[in-house]
């Protein structure tokens, strides 16, 4: 499974056909849910489409049941991504 969620080296469409199979493998398969959305973290960096990226990210927000998931999907993202460009309003009164 390890050598099937790696994504470098893959074509675009190549690693969306994966991503779509992974997505249904852990609705089918609640069993591997857990191994699988750690995998997902930690490859989310390796992703290059924004098509599979999308689904990653779709996964991560469907399937991070417990509050341990959430913050690592959310630390995955923020490694990956970078801080969002949000900054308090200054105000220019002077």
């Amino acid at each position: 499974m390890a050598q099937f969620l790696r994504f470098e080296g893959k074509s675009t469409f190549a690693s969306l056909e994966t991503i779509l199979f992974i997505r249904e493998v852990i609705e089918v398969h609640p069993e591997h849910r857990a191994s699988i959305f750690d995998k997902l973290c930690s490859q989310l960096g390796e992703m290059r489409s924004h098509l599979v990226i999308r689904v990653s990210l779709w996964i991560m927000g469907e399937y991070a049941i417990s509050q341990d998931e959430v913050i690592k999907a959310f630390s995955a993202i923020k490694r990956n991504v970078g801080s969002l460009p949000i900054y308090p309003e200054v105000s220019n009164d002077f």
